[in-house]
């Protein structure tokens, strides 16, 4: 009866043990996937973490090479800018190309405006542009160059009032209808439609 009774309690002990030796291999495994949980997690919040990092940094290397062909387009834009203004005044320091020049953009305004016309120029310009005139007034009779909307050729009125800043260059502005048509003809106005003609060549520079 004592043996039966021990090895009862043996049988017992040993089923404790392997209870005991079960939960401690669950629990300990439980605690290796939690471990395991995470370092993974903290695996996937550093690599991302990373990864915005990368794209802020590509972001910010993209933003300055935005700003530094901004720059260079600028800069190369004000270079033509400079070089055109200073061709216009080497244009105006010869005074029969001027002169030519200056009928020209007369002409070519009057056109455009299509109607009785005053000029506007420099004061300096204004005994030449006034010559101008008067020969462009007689050429408009004698082609039959109309006034729109009328039979009476185009009339030219040179402003003695009113005259264009140095800063145009020289060159001309009409205007008719009481100021609501305006063609501007100055050499920085026809500067600045060459440089807008060299914005595609100059993106293709940069660009390409």
């Amino acid at each position: 009866m004592v043996a039966f009774i021990g090895a009862e309690a043996r049988e017992k002990e040993l089923e404790i043990d392997q209870q005991a030796l079960e939960e401690h291999d669950i629990e300990k495994q439980r605690l290796v996937e939690k471990g395991k949980k995470k370092m993974l997690a903290e695996f996937e919040s550093k690599l991302a973490s990373l990864e915005i990092d990368k794209r802020v940094s590509r972001s910010n290397c993209l933003m300055r090479c935005q700003h530094e062909l901004v720059k260079e387009r600028h800069d190369l834009i004000d270079s033509i800018r400079t070089q055109l203004h200073a061709r216009c005044l080497a244009m105006k320091s010869d005074a029969k190309l001027y002169r030519r020049n200056l009928k020209h953009f007369i002409e070519e305004a009057a056109k455009a405006v299509c109607y009785d016309a005053i000029i506007i120029c420099l004061q300096e310009d204004l005994a030449v542009v006034q010559e101008l005139a008067t020969e462009l007034q007689q050429k408009f009779v004698d082609n039959q160059v109309f006034s729109n909307k009328s039979t009476n050729p185009m009339k030219l009125h040179v402003c003695t009032d009113d005259h264009l800043d140095e800063d145009s260059l020289g060159g001309v502005i009409l205007k008719a209808q009481d100021g609501k048509i305006v063609c501007d003809n100055t050499l920085r106005h026809r500067a600045e439609i060459c440089i807008a003609d060299k914005l595609p060549e100059i993106r293709t520079m940069l660009f390409a």
